[in-house]
């Protein structure tokens, strides 16, 4: 996602396909800094699959990824609806036009935690983060 043409950094977006769990990072708009970006938040999610646009900032994608790649189809906006509906909700705090050179990492995080603790109606109501961290079940105590 970007902000302005002139910028030096782009917000990358990944979503997980089962949870919705969405993860950002804010990266410098270079084939190879978006490539390493992606490789350090997949790594840090456990995703095994990676479907993205035909965008030239993923042109390195495919020999990073080998056979974990899949490139969307032009003109079918039908295999990005997640993302178009997160990038939606994305542009309430990063509005189009508006630089993300100043933005900070902290608040980057700060979004993607709000973004991932809605609900979904998808998800039957609950929030990607409910579904990937579940919460522990409580011990019983026998006395």
């Amino acid at each position: 996602m970007t902000g302005r043409q002139k910028d030096d950094f782009r917000l990358l977006v990944t979503i997980d396909r089962k949870t919705r769990l969405i993860r950002l990072a804010k990266t410098r708009y270079r084939a190879i800094q978006t490539a390493l970006a992606l490789r350090t938040l997949l790594k840090a999610t456990g995703m095994k699959t990676l479907t993205s646009d035909r965008g030239l900032e993923f042109a390195r994608l495919p020999r990073l990824f080998k056979h974990k790649y899949y490139a969307c189809h032009a003109y079918r906006a039908d295999e990005r609806g997640s993302r178009e509906h997160v990038i939606r909700w994305l542009r309430e705090f990063f509005p189009k036009g508006e630089s993300l050179d100043p933005v900070s990492d902290l608040y980057v995080k700060d979004v993607e935690d709000i973004i991932n603790r809605r609900p979904r109606k998808i998800l039957d109501g609950l929030a990607p983060i409910e579904l990937h961290f579940p919460a522990p079940c409580a011990r019983t105590v026998r006395t």
